[in-house]
């Protein structure tokens, strides 16, 4: 399992998709050759096009992510199903999103 921790505040507006059913970002999270002080082990960045990758364009990150353990005890599943909102609506969220 990965959990990782986004900026908000970093993601341009203009790589915001607005698709049919809300907003979304592609994002890609890379394994660091090695976990940073505070036990990082990926870096999270907007995912480039074919086009930008080619002509070396810079990477916009956007937030931390550390790797936990792959195996989880039952009460640690349920615990994260319980933690889930099936009713969450981005709508209702983003008034105060930068986008």
């Amino acid at each position: 399992m990965i959990v990782a921790k986004i900026n908000l505040l970093r993601i341009p507006k203009d790589r915001i998709i607005n698709g049919e059913k809300g907003k979304y970002i592609d994002l890609v999270i890379v394994k660091k050759k090695e976990a940073d002080q505070y036990g990082h082990t990926h870096f999270v960045a907007i995912s480039q096009s074919k086009e930008e990758r080619e002509s070396k364009a810079d990477t916009i990150f956007v937030g931390q992510a550390k790797e936990f353990g792959q195996k989880m005890s039952k009460e640690e599943v349920v615990k994260v199903e319980s933690n889930q909102r099936d009713d969450f609506d981005l709508d209702e969220q983003s008034d105060d999103l930068p986008f």
